[in-house]
């Protein structure tokens, strides 16, 4: 996988700093699990890129990692890792080189399906599921045996930088991160090859039992929002407006699911999925006669954004009718202005 210009520098700073706190004793172990959990996120931030079609590593940055304070999907990859790094020590020491092997072909196996699952549903609790990984490997197909193939090699990269003789730490650090970079690359660019066969077999929200209590619901509205941020920050909108017909299939009140919607994300940027999401308001609240309630919300919508207009003409005449009852010309005007046919 070649870098450019932003992740070689992202991939150096990180390496640098890592090697100077594992150089610097046990008491430099938490900056070096702090710097290390920020690498992880920087590389999810990198698999939604590139789940949505772009080609470089992004820079890393600060707003990228406290946008993401509230998003884990990097600990179970993390976890993991660190598991298989202790674990494949252990087995060496305790049942020999050959369980160990396996230990490790085992995770090598586990691990791209637990990213790519993590990568396309944008969800931390599908990638406890054996099931949705297994499925995710099946969709994937003859894409999952060369990712295993390529992240083979990168496996033999880490192996060779260690056994090298006299190979210093940093060599070591740095060919590490670049093969946990590569993995990314790998599954990102498998799930973004495949992506219409996965919107077939496997959706971006997929249906779960309702949930029984209002904490239950809190947290699948987080889970829904926080996957809706990972897309629109890899500006996926497509992903982004598939993921709120999904829930509205998957819910029993859609209308109060999008008004809860918009009340969160209102003043998201860019303007045109909050726009999106109100339109779908708008048109559902007209289909059950609520012009009220949807006239209000086109004010409200105007107030933040004057380009706002309804989906289409005939929306923007009724709305605009009421408008002129309400003696509300701006708004009249607003509407008259996109959609000539409402005067």
């Amino acid at each position: 996988m070649p870098l450019r210009t932003s992740g070689v520098f992202t991939l150096a700073f990180v390496a640098v700093g890592l090697t100077v706190f594992l150089k610097s004793g046990w008491f430099a172990l938490p900056g070096a699990l702090i710097l290390g959990t920020w690498y992880f996120k920087y590389s999810f931030a990198f698999l939604d890129a590139l789940v949505a079609g772009q080609r470089e590593a992004p820079v890393l940055s600060v707003e990228m990692i406290t946008a993401s304070l509230d998003e884990f999907r990097f600990l179970v990859p993390l976890i993991l890792c660190i598991a298989a790094f202790f674990a494949f020590g252990a087995a060496n020491y305790f049942v020999g080189t050959v369980l160990a092997l396996v230990l490790g072909l085992t995770m090598m196996l586990v691990l791209p399906a637990v990213i790519a699952v993590q990568g396309w549903t944008g969800r931390l609790l599908h990638s406890f599921d054996p099931r949705m990984c297994l499925r995710m490997a099946r969709a994937l197909g003859a894409d999952y045996a060369r990712m295993l193939a390529c992240i083979a090699g990168l496996v033999l990269l880490c192996a060779a930088a260690r056994a090298a003789p006299g190979s210093p730490l940093l060599l070591r650090v740095s060919v590490a991160l670049y093969a946990w970079l590569g993995t990314i690359a790998v599954v990102g660019a498998a799930l973004h090859a495949s992506r219409d066969t996965l919107s077939e077999r496997i959706p971006l929200i997929i249906p779960e039992i309702s949930p029984g209590s209002r904490d239950e619901t809190a947290r699948a509205r987080e889970r829904w929002i926080d996957a809706m941020y990972g897309a629109l920050r890899a500006d996926n909108r497509d992903n982004v407006w598939q993921l709120v017909q999904e829930r509205m299939q998957a819910v029993t009140h859609p209308l109060s699911e999008l008004h809860w919607l918009y009340d969160r994300i209102a003043a998201w940027r860019p303007l045109p999925f909050p726009n999106r999401v109100a339109q779908e308001i708008i048109t559902r609240l007209l289909a059950e006669d609520r012009e009220g309630e949807a006239l209000r919300l086109v004010r409200a919508r105007l107030a933040l954004d004057p380009s706002f207009r309804p989906l289409d003409a005939a929306q923007a005449q009724r709305l605009a009718q009421l408008a002129e009852r309400w003696r509300d010309q701006g708004t009249v005007a607003a509407l008259k202005s996109a959609f000539p046919a409402a005067a």
